[in-house]
């Protein structure tokens, strides 16, 4: 569901704007101005369309994906298979009057704008609900009522995947960790605590001044230590960093989603030590080791229910598409009008 939501504000400044077709891309210029399906009579609209779409355009750019004509079109049936099964489950879900209680709805509601409000924060400026919701074009109601119809999806989905007494087994579960076993290390992790001093707004347009003033700041607080002060009393105090009210800790992470300066400084230094100041590109920093847990194998009786729930998962998709495909194939229920065809020169490449 946060894809669905993000989509929506990443997608939303361009759908705001009157078409241009010389802007459009292949996908884009064979768009009804209806809708782009119709299932059991409920049409699936132009806009969702374009929301998902545009996500799954982002989602392939970032994975370095060349958005060529055949890349988007068959991104765009992708798409549009995705919405059609999504509200075939929706109206089965209807149907059978699974329970969906509205404060399920308002908590799903309010993890989403937590999670998001994180993803659109930066030092300057942190969005609020309003914010957010006027960015995705969308007003509290509609997106309560998207949530409810994601919830909704997950609901009948669970409840096929139960008639049709989908398991995991001990054995499936220890079958598969043996395969791959690489996806079961644990990466090394690291605990620090930091002090970040910013040199001016902006480390990439700072002057020599700047830099010299972040010296000074940060060797200020390098020599608080000296007369008895703590090192979070000095965080919160001097530095710049998001963690500052939290005393700079920086909690245990693994150590790849940490600076690379601050895991090469820390491999020199005992844990309870604390690093002389240092520059980086980005400003001055002091490091504290809280604590360092080397690389190691997961053992299977930590990772069974984990791979449990994916092996599920995978088992309840294909009871899913057992499901909706017979429907999908009727053209009395399921009627499209969008008209997508992968030039016939790229299909025989795929083949």
């Amino acid at each position: 569901m946060t894809r669905y939501l993000l989509a929506l504000l990443l997608a939303a400044p361009a759908l705001a704007q009157a078409p241009n077709l010389e802007r459009m891309d292949v996908v884009q210029r064979s768009l009804p101005d209806g809708p782009v399906a119709l299932v059991d009579g409920a049409p699936i609209t132009r806009g969702d369309f374009l929301f998902l779409y545009q996500s799954q355009c982002m989602i392939l750019a970032s994975q370095g994906k060349k958005l060529d004509d055949t890349t988007r079109i068959k991104a765009g049936i992708t798409t549009l298979a995705e919405l059609v099964q999504r509200e075939i489950l929706n109206q089965l879900g209807e149907r059978r009057k699974l329970d969906i209680s509205q404060k399920k709805v308002n908590d799903a509601y309010a993890e989403q704008m937590k999670t998001l409000i994180e993803r659109f924060s930066t030092d300057e400026f942190t969005p609020t609900e309003n914010d957010l919701l006027e960015r995705s074009g969308q007003t509290k109601e509609d997106a309560l009522r998207d949530i409810r119809k994601a919830l909704m999806v997950d609901l009948a989905s669970d409840a096929l995947a139960d008639e049709k007494k989908v398991t995991v087994s001990d054995a499936e579960a220890r079958d598969f960790y043996n395969k791959y076993q690489e996806r079961f290390q644990r990466p090394g992790m690291l605990h620090l605590k930091q002090i970040y001093v910013r040199p001016g707004k902006d480390p990439a347009t700072a002057t020599e001044k700047d830099w010299a003033d972040a010296e000074k700041k940060v060797r200020n607080a390098a020599a608080r230590f000296q007369v008895g002060d703590t090192f979070e009393a000095v965080a919160r105090s001097m530095s710049d960093g998001k963690d500052r009210e939290q005393g700079g800790d920086m909690e245990m992470r693994p150590a790849s989603n940490l600076p690379p300066v601050y895991v090469e400084r820390s491999k020199s230094m005992k844990e309870g030590e604390t690093s002389e100041p240092f520059r980086s590109e980005f400003g001055w920093h002091i490091i504290r080791l809280m604590a360092r847990e080397s690389e190691a194998d997961i053992p299977f009786e930590k990772a069974r229910d984990g791979i449990k729930r994916q092996l599920r998962e995978i088992k309840k998709l294909a009871v899913v598409e057992d499901y909706c495909r017979p429907i999908m194939a009727d053209a009395g229920r399921v009627q499209i009008f969008l008209d997508l065809k992968i030039p016939e020169d790229a299909a025989a490449n795929t083949r």
